[in-house]
């Protein structure tokens, strides 16, 4: 007798379990992973999801300040206010419209407060600060670039490696991070026209030319390295490190 009340016991539990582990399983299997410029963002008390629309929320202060925006909270209008580079966003909480800069424009979703925390549209207010937005389904992540790193990555054809922080995670104001790999015998000379190109977004080709000229300089095979040099070009600082078999060109504002 006792044993089969234990059995039932333990039968009773279990579905229990079961019901709880089937109530977490939707919240859990609909969060999303955000990256910004290859960083994953961390969301300490509210995920990015997917509403009922289809369409991926994000708590605004995070993903806004990850892009470089300001945010600020207007709680008498229920509305959220996102400014970026002299451009502006406001969204209102449960309105699928939304102010940019001076126009109107209507939304396929809305915002909306859950836990306290103002969930935005993601696609849309990344786009409107110049991001580009990249959702893999595979992985349930979105992947936003910065309109400065996307010029940037469009001139790479070669293995050169970028590596600039987001504008929300840059204390030392960097403006670029590019490295040159001399390993596996990769070609350095397409990298090489790349950096070129990338640098010239940013100076003349007079103004780059010393620096491509000394990066030619490294030798590969016998140990040497290059030593660090700095240039100062229009108030920015330029850097070449060699670590061997990597060359990094840094650029500070």
């Amino acid at each position: 007798m006792k044993k089969g009340i234990a059995i039932v016991t333990l039968t009773t539990i279990l579905m229990m379990l079961s019901i709880n582990v089937l109530a977490v399983c939707p919240c859990t299997q609909n969060t999303v992973a955000v990256y910004v410029d290859g960083e994953k963002l961390s969301f300490p008390d509210q995920a990015p999801f997917i509403n009922p629309d289809n369409r991926t929320l994000v708590p605004v202060r995070f993903v806004s300040e990850a892009l470089g925006a300001d945010v600020e909270w207007n709680g008498e209008q229920q509305r959220v206010d996102i400014s970026h580079q002299g451009k502006g966003i406001k969204l209102t909480i449960g309105q699928k419209e939304a102010q940019v800069d001076t126009g109107i424009v209507t939304l396929d979703t809305n915002a909306a407060i859950t836990n306290s925390r103002t969930m935005v549209p993601l696609r849309f207010v990344s786009e409107c600060l110049g991001a580009q937005v990249r959702w893999e389904a595979a992985e349930r992540a979105v992947y936003i670039t910065t309109s400065e790193r996307a010029k940037d990555e469009a001139l790479v054809n070669s293995d050169l490696i970028l590596d600039t922080p987001s504008p929300g995670n840059n204390e030392n104001n960097v403006n670029l991070i590019a490295t040159i790999d001399y390993r596996f015998n990769r070609p350095v000379e397409p990298q090489i026209t790349d950096l070129q190109e990338i640098l010239e977004r940013r100076f003349t080709p007079d103004q780059v030319k010393p620096i491509i000229d000394y990066i030619g300089t490294k030798k590969v095979g016998d140990g040497s390295h290059l030593p660090v040099k700095d240039w100062t070009i229009n108030g920015k600082l330029v850097r070449v490190g060699d670590a061997i078999l990597l060359v990094t060109v840094q650029i500070w504002n």
